[in-house]
């Protein structure tokens, strides 16, 4: 009989009342291309070959606050887990007491004549233990590893983009640095330019309107000269911030030109031939989103638990005796057990954290499909962007180059006398605004191969093919968040 309530006590305490957990489905493309790798490349930032980057984004993670708020937060994870996981297990105790206690004998039925002192000793050691008949604690448990995995997730998209923000901004300020550059370089010529229009209208070699013309061209470096420095220092305050100090001590690390550097870093890395869509579900921000799912589940089982008695066994075992020194002599062991059955009857109130509980798997559910399609959208925006700015910027870098030679020849046609003064302007404002947006869109560009980083969670592995380099890989059909 004693082995048949055994074995029912043992079926029971695997019951669980959680609904089955099962990912939603997603529709997703298997791939945008064949042969592919699916392992992500966790330092992806170093791709780009820059050692000035590799420090930027390697001191960013470690001395930014919120990467340890995010630590701290797992640990309180962990500790919750902990905590649920304790409960499954008897919780031992251990118990003390002293009195000592005077009786009145002017009380009616007053202890007799020496008995008017009373003393008591005693030391237990305890255990009570609620047998999880229903799944409530390990559900419990389950739901709490869950928030640990997903509290760990987090931690890894924080520190994804902490690195991702240290690196757009260590692009930003190189981008700056190249304007700053072109517009002091610019400023200079129009200056000197100037000063040749004044000695030319004093001749009565060039007219009042080419001078004023020249004095124009040199208020207009003047603005984008102040509008670049303004950028760079918005860019040095933006790193200032995620390194805990100026990033002009990390550049002096590294000897180069700010025009060198920005040319110097790669349009790559781009994309392998092809990647498995099942590398956007590695994404951190989707673990995080599917263990709050998990989670939700197991509360679901919690809650559910309730509509069920629970039944707990207590038991101790000690000494007790009237002075303290006989707690040690024989006749002074006490010991005793328990057995105690508790039923809820407000299944109203359980009926609604019940219903409470399960909208907030749905919710949770919502949340998970609406992380997929957000990543989707994110990887298709991110290779747009990637190819469209690499294209914008060859076509840039063609014009810089056509209008770099149009500047020597008008300048050379206005020495000898060919051509008008406003004709070297036009072209030496052209070939600025080229420099300027060229500047511009190739730390876009930039930018945009951290966005597909970001996309992807992190990276991948392995080396880009010639094909990969040259396909547009956008053109694949990840529509409609990448749903068929």
């Amino acid at each position: 009989m004693k082995q048949h309530v055994w074995i029912l006590v043992l079926l029971f305490a695997g019951c669980s009342l959680a609904p089955p957990y099962q990912r939603p489905a997603q529709i997703l493309p298997s791939v945008w291309e064949q042969n592919a790798t699916e392992r992500l490349d966790v330092q992806w930032w170093r791709r780009f070959n820059d050692p000035a980057l590799d420090r930027v984004v390697q001191e960013a993670l470690i001395h930014n606050r919120d990467l340890a708020a995010s630590v701290a937060r797992v640990e309180q994870a962990a500790a919750a887990a902990g905590i649920s996981r304790s409960a499954l297990a008897p919780s031992p105790s251990l118990d003390g007491s002293a009195s000592e206690t005077w009786t009145s004998t002017r009380i009616a039925g007053g202890p007799p004549k020496g008995f008017e002192k009373s003393s008591h000793h005693d030391i237990y050691l305890g255990a009570a233990w609620e047998l999880d008949f229903w799944g409530r604690y390990r559900n419990s448990l389950y739901s709490a590893e869950a928030g640990l995995l997903a509290s760990e997730a987090d931690l890894e998209s924080a520190r994804l983009l902490v690195a991702a923000t240290a690196a757009k901004s260590y692009f930003d300020l190189l981008s700056y640095s190249f304007q700053v550059g072109v517009a002091e370089q610019t400023l200079t010529q129009r200056l000197q330019a100037l000063e040749l229009q004044k000695s030319s209208e004093e001749v009565g070699f060039s007219s009042r309107a080419d001078l004023l013309r020249a004095r124009s061209e040199v208020e207009t470096a003047r603005y984008n000269l102040a509008m670049s420095r303004l950028g760079l220092d918005a860019a040095q305050s933006s790193l200032l911030v995620l390194l805990g100090r100026s990033p002009s001590e990390i550049m002096q690390e590294f000897s180069f030109a700010p025009v060198t550097a920005l040319n110097a870093l790669p349009v790559v890395p781009v994309l392998p031939d092809g990647l498995p869509s099942t590398l956007l579900v590695r994404r951190p921000d989707l673990r995080s989103a599917e263990q709050a799912l998990r989670a939700a589940h197991f509360d679901v089982g919690v809650v559910r638990a309730d509509y069920f008695p629970s039944l707990s066994l207590t038991g101790q075992a000690g000494t007790a005796a009237q002075k303290f020194g006989d707690l040690t002599m024989s006749g002074a062991t006490s010991w005793s057990y328990g057995l105690s059955l508790r039923l809820p009857l407000d299944f109203w109130t359980t009926r609604f954290r019940e219903q409470m509980a399960e909208a907030r798997c749905r919710e949770a559910a919502a949340g998970y499909d609406k992380a997929v399609q957000s990543a989707f959208k994110d990887m298709r925006d991110a290779l747009t962007r990637q190819t469209l700015l690499n294209d914008a910027s060859m076509a840039l870098e063609r014009q810089i180059a056509d209008l770099t030679e149009a500047v020597e020849k008008a300048d050379d046609r206005y020495r000898n006398g060919y051509s008008n003064f406003l004709d070297v302007l036009d072209a030496d404002r052209e070939l600025f605004s080229a420099q300027f947006g060229w500047a511009q869109t190739r730390a876009l560009q930039l930018q945009s191969m951290v966005d597909v980083c970001l996309a992807l969670g992190g990276g991948w592995e392995g080396e880009p093919t010639v094909a990969a380099q040259n396909a547009n890989v956008v053109e694949h059909d990840i529509s409609d968040g990448g749903r068929q």
